[in-house]
């Protein structure tokens, strides 16, 4: 695509999906307008999903980039750019979720494993 200097003001008067034919072809500007467009809804989202500020906003950040990269697989038919981009953001939110819960298994499988081992110490004495 050409370079025509900031077209941002006509793309902000067009509708999602023209701007996504555009975020199709890689146009940065198209996905800037996307995501000021979608960001509040994306982290009303993630802050309700996740709790926490700082792990809603990487949700957040992760999902636009995850946006970005799969923007050619975009399909109307399935649902709005909106539905989609929520879509991506509680796909995340999930997997951050999932991890924490794994994490906190791991941690205290661990501390549970070091008690045992200090008891048999204990016992052995």
């Amino acid at each position: 695509m050409e370079h025509f200097g900031d077209k941002t003001p006509l793309l902000q008067r067009l509708p999602d999906e023209v701007l996504m034919s555009f975020m199709a072809e890689g146009d940065a500007q198209a996905f800037a307008v996307l995501y000021r467009r979608h960001l509040r809804a994306a982290a009303a989202l993630a802050v309700q999903m996740c709790a926490r500020r700082a792990v809603a906003e990487e949700v957040v950040q992760e999902a636009f980039l995850s946006f970005w990269r799969s923007r050619a697989s975009f399909d109307r038919a399935r649902g709005s750019v909106r539905t989609w981009v929520l879509g991506i953001v509680r796909n995340r939110a999930i997997d951050v979720l999932r991890q924490s819960v794994v994490n906190e298994v791991a941690t205290s499988s661990e501390q549970g494993l070091a008690e045992l081992l200090e008891a048999s110490e204990l016992t052995e004495r």
